[in-house]
């Protein structure tokens, strides 16, 4: 159908769910709406063209993208990162927790706050590229999908053990 705002708006609803449903089953029809809200938000909010978003100054640019529904701070960066306009580096919720792991920030029950502290402590270590930023975010990401898991960390499989204050001794 085309990646325009105005291809999507004019496509069947059926045609979008069966681009949502290549990428699961699960909550596709929604997907599809979203894909019509999103195209809606572009062609009226941006005039159909979104890279005028990405070239506002960083808090505008995460502004406009956190009109998207299920955007969040981490997503407008990770966003912002991989089209090349900002070097941000997106924390998900596993990389912050392998960040925290690692003695950045603080932990506590408030996401956004433990987010703010993760950056503050990385401070001006940040990726100075967009590209290197996208690659930590993701890098970071499969880490803390992988190994550095929240209830069962894998810290004997760890590259990053030997550095981590959080890491589980192995069981005899």
């Amino acid at each position: 159908i085309g990646l325009t705002p105005a291809n999507i708006l004019t496509a069947p609803i059926a045609t979008l769910r069966d681009i949502a449903k290549s990428g699961g089953a699960i909550a596709f029809n929604e997907r599809a709406d979203r894909m019509r809200e999103s195209a809606r938000i572009v062609r009226d909010a941006w005039d159909g063209d979104l890279q005028r978003a990405l070239a506002l100054p960083l808090p505008k640019a995460r502004k406009a993208l956190g009109a998207f529904r299920m955007i969040g701070a981490p997503g407008a960066d990770r966003i912002l990162a991989l089209c090349g306009a900002y070097p941000v580096v997106g924390l998900d919720s596993n990389a912050l927790r392998v960040m925290q792991r690692l003695g950045f920030g603080t932990t506590s029950s408030n996401y956004n706050a433990d987010l703010r502290s993760v950056m503050a402590a990385i401070g001006d270590d940040l990726p100075t590229s967009p590209a290197s930023a996208a690659e930590a975010a993701a890098v970071l990401r499969v880490h803390g999908e992988s190994v550095c898991k929240r209830t069962t960390p894998h810290c004997a499989a760890c590259v990053l053990s030997a550095h981590c204050p959080s890491r589980v001794p192995p069981t005899r």
